[in-house]
């Protein structure tokens, strides 16, 4: 790929991802990044591509790794946020590489972000979804200033970065 050889690179990433002998459970870093390196490929061949249901695939994997990408994860986003402090935080919030949609149909991860006080402290409320599958079960933080809590939010929505605070995150379960 460094070398601008997106087709054989394609080539072999498929070659990985349909390896008979990869433990999926095991394996799942491995399959995570030839995932993103997939979505990397077919973008720099394809301006028309759009990458929105890898990208969720990429997030069921390993979510962890997005924020890292350079990819666009397609967000939808609600939000409680009325006061101009907390209008600003979910305007730089945007600043980071998500692709905020309109609304919450087709694949796309469901952010909800919910601001509060707790005895006169700022506190923020965040859960992640796709559909109707929790992904990282609601999770309180106060916050001392701006910065703390957009970065908070943008890590905690893709469950990284919070392994102090013991986040309750959940595996998917596919339901009948």
């Amino acid at each position: 790929m460094k070398k601008g050889e997106y087709e054989a690179a394609k080539s072999q990433l498929q070659s990985i991802q349909q390896e008979m002998l990869i433990d999926a459970e095991y394996e799942k870093l491995l399959l995570a990044r030839t995932k993103e390196s997939l979505i990397q490929c077919e973008l720099a061949m394809n301006d028309e591509y759009n990458s929105d249901q890898e990208m969720i695939e990429l997030y069921l994997l390993y979510p962890q790794l997005i924020p890292h990408s350079g990819l666009s994860m397609p967000v939808y986003l609600q939000t409680n946020a009325r006061s101009k402090e907390e209008k600003e935080l979910i305007e730089k919030l945007k600043s980071y590489q998500l692709s905020f949609k309109n609304s919450g149909s087709g694949p796309v991860l469901k952010v909800n972000i919910v601001f509060g006080k707790k005895e006169k402290i700022p506190t923020i409320t965040l859960s992640t979804s796709i559909g109707a599958q929790v992904l990282v079960s609601p999770f309180e933080f106060s916050y001392q200033n701006a910065h703390e809590a957009i970065r908070i939010m943008a890590y905690g929505m893709f469950n990284a970065g919070q392994d102090d605070k013991n986040l309750n995150t959940k595996t998917p379960q596919n339901k009948p």
